[in-house]
């Protein structure tokens, strides 16, 4: 019986995850492969993981003063709603165009990307991106956009990172409802998520430990504290304990300034403390949905 310590560095957070391995030390077979619908709870655990890999890439990746951008596409009453394939068609042209204005300005540009359905059927598309001028960028989605009316119906919604390096609120917003669908026939995409190739990865370490670190209380190391809210102590499937916290860097914020970027004509649509709550329009001028 094996217990194992995992801990994943990524930015200014390490993330300690203890849990029991019944695989640990076995020996030969390949997994087999899936054999009919995934329970409810296997979909659950998976989606759990996709979540958390996110949430580790966005940490390793960017910073407090990065963008986190979401794009809607309004629906008129009567319309068909925009084709996955025409939405990847646009944020393809998009991604190319914006990456050519970085170059200009000597930057790498740096991007995840997700798609969504909302609630009340809106097609959303879902980026977050290395710092640049928001009007840059916005500029670049209405030139990439071929269709004008296409363009114009759509509301640019960004939002600035804004909690201390830790995006795991970000992440869970974009796979809210992204990961339910991943199973379906209507689902937008194929994986939960897509990044841009120079992302770093995550550094992670495992080890071998006793079942008694199970019973001593989480302390921070030096130059870090414990996320308020990310102790999880639980037993899985089997009964075996489950212990997982997150820690992040004390010390300033990174990024950008955002002293003279003004936010106020934008309205956050993304999750608590990623940005302002404000009341942007669409450029057509139409309120829009979810």
């Amino acid at each position: 019986m094996a217990y194992i310590k995992k801990t994943v560095r990524a930015g200014r957070t390490i993330e300690v995850i203890k849990y029991h391995d019944r695989a640990h030390g076995r020996k030969g077979g390949k997994r087999e492969k899936r054999k009919g619908p995934t329970s409810p709870r296997q979909a659950l655990s998976n989606a759990q993981r996709r979540e958390q890999r996110l949430r580790w890439l966005l940490n390793e990746n960017f910073e407090d003063g990065d963008l986190f951008i979401t794009i809607v596409y309004i629906r008129r009453m009567g319309e068909e709603p925009i084709s996955p394939e025409r939405m990847k068609e646009n944020f393809n042209r998009f991604i190319r165009k914006l990456r050519a204005e970085y170059r200009k300005r000597g930057k790498e540009l740096k991007w995840v990307h997700s798609m969504e359905i909302g609630s009340r059927g809106a097609r959303h598309h879902h980026i977050v991106l290395n710092y640049m001028d928001v009007r840059l960028i916005m500029q670049v989605w209405y030139e990439a956009v071929p269709d004008p009316e296409e363009g114009k119906g759509s509301a640019f919604h960004p939002n600035p990172l804004n909690t201390d390096g830790q995006y795991g609120k970000v992440a869970a917003y974009m796979m809210k409802q992204t990961a339910q669908k991943l199973d379906d026939e209507d689902r937008l995409q194929g994986k939960a998520y897509s990044c841009s190739r120079n992302l770093r990865k995550p550094k992670v370490e495992k080890e071998v430990v006793g079942a008694s670190t199970f019973r001593k209380e989480p302390k921070p190391i030096q130059g870090y504290y414990i996320e308020k809210g990310s102790i999880i102590r639980s037993q899985d499937g089997d009964g075996y304990d489950y212990l997982a916290y997150r820690m992040i860097q004390i010390g300033a914020k990174g990024g950008p300034s955002f002293e003279n970027v003004d936010f106020s004509g934008y309205r956050d649509s993304g999750p608590d403390r990623v940005g302002n709550r404000g009341g942007p329009k669409n450029r057509s001028g139409a309120k829009a949905g979810r």
